[in-house]
């Protein structure tokens, strides 16, 4: 039944929400199509979202414009478990190369992180989805940088060396560039479509286009949990490096039982790798190739899975090697040969 309130909305805001209705669509295609294995959707998502939640030459992105127009009712809160950006002033921090902290949904993330409600906007422009080389990266930037020099229509053949180096690492198997935007897209999905149907009630707006909380129940579902490290300091540049670290939390799958076996493709970037097991009797292994030797391997260990994750720390000054899980220094031991490449 149409509104009597429709011909109250005023031509220019009942054309921006006509536009936001079709980019919110194309959004929720684009991240079908991902999840279906087009990772060439990316490219799509990036240009949408840098027109939805970025800003571009002082224009604030179009569903940001859109709250401020809408403002019975909407609101872009989400429901996130969340780590903050690096501390410049630890010590620690000095030597990091790259770190990822992701967002995650409510179950879905560490159990250590207290699930809080956030402004979308406000994580958007000010947490960083990567810190690389020195250089924090909030979602906004990293948004706007793919958009502009991999995106649609007008990609750029010059990467920047973030971009590129950010490229050049596999989380999980994929680039972390495209655990970010997938998400950012499910977020933005989220709230524009919330946004969309307080206009439709408070103002009288009909929408041209279905609703797209059907797709995105589907795609909550079909994503897949992420289990893979949300910190990875102290990566080093080649195999004979004889001091440094790297640190992953893992999230147990849930309804991960005694007798599973999950395999996290913990980290790669060229020739460097690190595997991360847990076996069927519970214990954990791994393998490490050419971070401090050509490779090395380690079985047998026996962590505590009954808080849901896992944090794994990996730590060398040659030739002594620490392993420690979940706060707890498991394995001391000495590296007693290392082939140079």
């Amino acid at each position: 039944m149409r509104s009597n309130k429709t011909n109250s909305i005023p031509k220019q805001l009942e054309h921006k929400l006509a536009e936001l209705d079709d980019t919110l669509s194309f959004v929720a295609g684009s991240l079908e199509s991902i999840l279906g294995g087009d990772a060439g959707h990316l490219r799509r998502l990036a240009g949408e979202l840098r027109n939805l939640i970025c800003e571009s030459s002082q224009l604030e992105g179009l569903l940001w414009r859109l709250m401020q127009d809408v403002v019975h009712g909407a609101h872009d809160a989400v429901d996130l478990h969340k780590i903050g950006n690096v501390d410049r002033t630890n010590p620690l921090s000095q030597e990091l190369s790259v770190c990822f902290a992701p967002l995650f949904m409510p179950g879905h993330g560490s159990p250590q992180r207290q699930v809080l409600q956030y402004s979308l906007r406000k994580l958007i422009k000010s947490h960083e989805a990567v810190y690389i080389n020195g250089c924090g990266i909030t979602h906004e930037q990293l948004i706007s940088r793919f958009a502009n020099q991999m995106g649609v229509p007008h990609a750029a053949e010059d990467i920047g060396v973030n971009l590129a180096a950010l490229n050049a690492i596999k989380i999980g198997g994929k680039s972390p560039l495209e655990k970010v935007l997938f998400f950012d897209g499910v977020l933005t999905l989220i709230v524009g479509e919330r946004l969309l149907t307080t206009a439709a009630e408070q103002l009288g707006y009909i929408r041209h286009r279905a609703s797209n909380q059907a797709r995105i129940d589907s795609i909550l579902q079909k994503a897949p949990v992420v289990t893979t490290p949300l910190i990875v300091p102290g990566i080093p540049q080649n195999n004979n490096r004889d001091e440094g670290a790297m640190v992953f939390q893992f999230v147990i799958p849930k309804g991960f039982q005694a007798g599973d076996l999950a395999s996290f493709d913990a980290f790669r970037s060229g020739s460097q790798s690190v595997v991360v097991r847990l076996e069927r009797d519970g214990s954990l292994s791994f393998q490490a190739t050419n971070l401090f030797c050509d490779f090395y391997s380690f079985s047998g260990l026996k962590p505590d899975l009954a808080g849901g994750y896992v944090n794994f720390v990996l730590s060398w000054n040659i030739p002594d090697i620490t392993i420690g899980v979940n706060g707890a220094e498991l394995i001391k031991t000495v590296l007693r040969e290392r082939k140079q490449s």
